[in-house]
């Protein structure tokens, strides 16, 4: 039998004090709760669809294949920091694809150096079709994230094998081809932007 202050086979209840502590606390975690679910909505609804197909898509899905491939850990339990994780590896990937990827592409020619791999638009003709066509931008957007993705995968193969998978293995083979498919898929793009612009602008080859 427990005896507290005299009192047999009973415990005091928490008092007031204490049980205001406990409310207190329970009415901060849930406006908290609150505030960020309110924030992360306010983000969320700020971000582009452009932002959100080039930049957060691709970062997170090279930030999950790479922990698999590295066989690290990135992701946190905290979605908010795992949203950011994802669009500034997705901002660096988009840098590294406009600034690295499709510079080299433009400068890969044919045997004879008559044919280039990529064939853009000129800035100021893309400008006048997209002022003429919103379509344009809307191929444009979804270029870019073919570029991007060429960049993801070709730093995930350079990831699998200094993380010791070999060339012939399933998973960087995978990798080489998906690289493949969004070189040609980025290639396709950027020529049927090409004719469609000059078609606007009157300058059909």
């Amino acid at each position: 039998m427990i005896q507290i202050d005299g009192l047999s086979g009973c415990r005091h209840k928490p008092d007031e004090k204490n049980r205001a502590h406990l409310i207190s606390q329970y009415l901060l975690l849930f406006a908290w709760r609150i505030f960020m679910d309110k924030l992360l909505s306010d983000i969320w609804g700020k971000i582009s669809s452009y932002n959100i197909y080039v930049n957060l898509f691709p970062g997170a899905v090279f930030v999950f294949l790479y922990e698999k491939i590295a066989k690290t850990q990135i992701f946190i339990d905290n979605v908010f920091a795992n949203i950011v994780i994802c669009y500034f590896a997705g901002f660096v990937i988009n840098r590294i694809s406009s600034v690295v990827i499709e510079e080299l592409l433009k400068r890969v020619h044919n045997k004879d150096g008559a044919i280039a791999f990529l064939h853009r638009a000129k800035y100021k003709d893309y400008i006048s079709a997209a002022q003429k066509d919103e379509f344009i931008k809307l191929m444009n957007e979804c270029n870019n994230v073919f570029r991007a993705f060429i960049t993801v995968f070709s730093l995930l193969i350079t990831t699998a094998l200094i993380s010791g998978y070999k060339i012939c293995d399933k998973e960087t083979i995978i990798l080489v081809l998906l690289t493949i498919l969004f070189l040609l898929s980025f290639r396709k793009q950027t020529k049927m932007i090409k004719n469609r612009v000059n078609k606007i602008n009157g300058k059909e080859e």
